[in-house]
């Protein structure tokens, strides 16, 4: 399948090593899907990009330039207004979005029209310079993630932010990913809120579909984890009630486009699904999930929830620990690193549950096949060809 149907969008601010490096891997593997670069950089950074863009041997590559101090939203919200593919992605500038994936998802759209996104497994990947070459390493990421298709907006919304798995960076329907900007857009200031935005608006619009194929490689550099405000940090700072209020108040109304449901119930699912993403994302006390989202909102009932343990205090019940350690291993890996994962879970412990995530290739990235194979050799190719990238 070729990809002359699908754009990925390349959002960029002052990494142009990385993005050349990039635009070559695209080159090298054939792939030819159409390319927008959307950057927001200083001048030194803007101009070796433009001259990067100019010099790509892709056959659709178009360079947009943005004041660096545009929020990325809106940087989004305006280019997805002028593609004219029937996909859209994003790809981060440091990070890889397979031709394989591409081909996989967007086949995948072409045949389910009730789903309106569609991704694929993740690897986050490290990477220093050495001596003669490159010290290349990758571990699975987001194996918690699942496909949500239940036919009612209302339960897949809960579903979504009960296991959240942002869907930013999946292949989407481009009327789909505009929508979804345009009420972001609207509806946030910052990156946070508005990630969590767009992919809740996506389960709200339609089914959501993960694939077992090599989607993305994702770089994991210490820069990156701060770079954003956190839900703790709104908290803190006593900026969560007003930024919430927007967000629940934007949601609502796109479950009631949706959904034949009175705004009270509405209320009450999204903060349903608020609570519960407050308590597995970011391992808050139910109690005070439930205070956070309730707001000025009129007391509800919520279902019970499992106890919340403390991952330094409390150890794994006995039983459980016997389940564990002491049933053999069955010949399906895959098998053994879900049940391994599901009992934690379980029991919400948040410090096993990513450990579990080392073992996420038993659960669900088969490197067995051919075309992740492939892709790997490819993605390790293009980051030992460009080793001046990893100082950015």
């Amino acid at each position: 399948m070729d990809l002359n149907n699908v754009t990925v969008i390349i959002p960029t601010r002052n990494r142009p090593k990385s993005l050349r490096r990039l635009l070559q891997y695209y080159e090298q593997s054939g792939a030819e899907p159409s390319v927008i670069v959307a950057d927001s950089s200083d001048a030194k950074a803007r101009s070796e990009n433009e001259l990067t863009c100019e010099s790509s041997e892709l056959p659709v590559m178009n360079f947009i330039g943005y004041d660096p101090t545009t929020p990325l939203v809106e940087k989004i919200q305006a280019v997805v207004q002028n593609i004219d593919t029937e996909y859209s992605t994003l790809c981060a500038d440091d990070d890889f979005v397979t031709p394989n994936g591409l081909r996989r998802t967007v086949g995948f759209l072409e045949n389910h029209e009730k789903f309106v996104c569609a991704y694929g497994n993740t690897i986050a990947f490290t990477a220093d310079s050495i001596r003669g070459g490159t010290n290349f390493s990758w571990a699975p990421r987001y194996t918690y993630a699942r496909s949500i298709a239940d036919p009612r907006p209302e339960s897949r919304i809960v579903a979504h932010l009960t296991n959240y798995m942002q869907t930013l960076y999946a292949v989407h329907r481009t009327p789909v990913l505009l929508r979804g900007f345009n009420k972001t857009a609207e509806a946030t200031d910052d990156i946070r809120f508005g990630e969590i935005m767009h992919s809740a608006l996506d389960t709200i619009m339609g089914k959501t579909k993960r694939l077992n194929v090599l989607y993305s490689a994702r770089y994991s550099a210490p820069q990156s984890a701060a770079a954003e405000n956190t839900i703790s940090d709104f908290v803190r700072s006593g900026t969560f009630e007003r930024k919430y209020k927007r967000f629940k108040r934007a949601l609502v109304e796109a479950l009631q486009q949706q959904a034949p449901i009175t705004q009270q119930d509405a209320i009450r699912i999204v903060n349903r699904g608020m609570t519960n993403y407050l308590m597995e994302t970011c391992d808050y006390d139910p109690s005070l999930a439930k205070r956070l989202v309730r707001g000025d909102d009129e007391s509800m009932d919520f279902p019970p929830s499992l106890p919340s343990f403390s991952s330094q205090s409390v150890s794994l019940p006995a039983t459980v620990k016997r389940s564990l350690l002491n049933a053999p291993l069955p010949d399906d890996l895959a098998f053994a690193g879900q049940r391994v994962y599901r009992t934690l879970y379980k029991w919400r412990r948040i410090a096993e549950i990513r450990d579990v995530d080392t073992l996420g290739f038993y659960v669900s990235l088969s490197l067995k096949d051919a075309n992740s194979r492939g892709e790997l050799t490819a993605i390790r190719r293009a980051i030992a060809s460009h080793p001046d990238a990893l100082d950015e």
